[in-house]
């Protein structure tokens, strides 16, 4: 009987390739951020980290399951970046203001780097694992990295704005959930989803939930 594998803890995560990622791309929006009073040493918590891949391990299922049944509907076997590109563009329509520059970034052709080259090796490790699709072409892994950096780039951004406003050193699932919240488009297009350690339900209304959840302790949503 086969083993079941063991769900990793949040510090865990934090020290796997996503962690070291979702830190690189936190070091870079605090570089491009030298007009405003970012704190020098500010920091993410092991839960904050955990949130950012869940929801990008979400949204990475997401559009891989809508490119397989655009795959079977046409009776074709390759993958290619093409369908990822389409697929990408359905899940992410709520965000219309942004769509011109997700559209950019989803066909950007990166820099050769030996971390980028890593990251498009995870994340066809990724598709593979799945066992969905029989072959793929070289520009799957490249496209997918591309919709996640950016949807990642955005949702740290905001909420680096939301650490600043509580003049907080460390971004915590708090700031996170509050980012998520206030901007109309990633409140659509993650309805549903309930922020650990807040009472933030993305989607509803929150000040509903909150008096609902009055005095009672938040845990994490498994």
């Amino acid at each position: 009987m086969r083993r079941k594998q063991r769900k990793l803890t949040a510090n865990e995560l934090a020290n796997q390739w996503q962690g070291r990622y979702i830190n690189e791309v936190l070091q870079e929006n605090k570089d491009k951020d030298k007009t405003t009073t970012t704190h020098p040493y500010l920091t993410i918590s092991a839960n904050a980290v955990a949130v950012l891949v869940s929801l990008m391990r979400d949204i990475t299922v997401r559009v891989l399951v809508t490119s397989r049944d655009m795959l079977q509907s046409r009776g074709k076997k390759l993958l290619s970046g093409r369908d990822i590109y389409y697929s990408s563009l359905i899940h992410l329509s709520e965000l219309k203001t942004r769509k011109i520059q997700l559209m950019d970034a989803i066909r950007q052709v990166n820099v050769v780097s030996i971390e980028a080259n890593k990251r498009q090796r995870k994340f066809r490790e990724m598709c593979r694992q799945t066992k969905w699709f029989a072959r793929m072409r070289r520009d799957v892994s490249r496209n997918l990295a591309n919709m996640v950096h950016y949807l990642l780039n955005l949702i740290i951004r905001l909420s680096l704005e939301q650490a600043k406003v509580d003049k907080k050193t460390r971004l915590t699932p708090n700031h996170i959930g509050r980012a998520l919240h206030h901007d109309d488009e990633l409140n659509n297009l993650f309805r549903g989803v309930t922020i650990p350690q807040t009472n933030v339900r993305l989607g509803y209304n929150n000040q509903k939930i909150k008096a609902e959840h009055a005095g009672t302790p938040t845990e994490w949503m498994n």
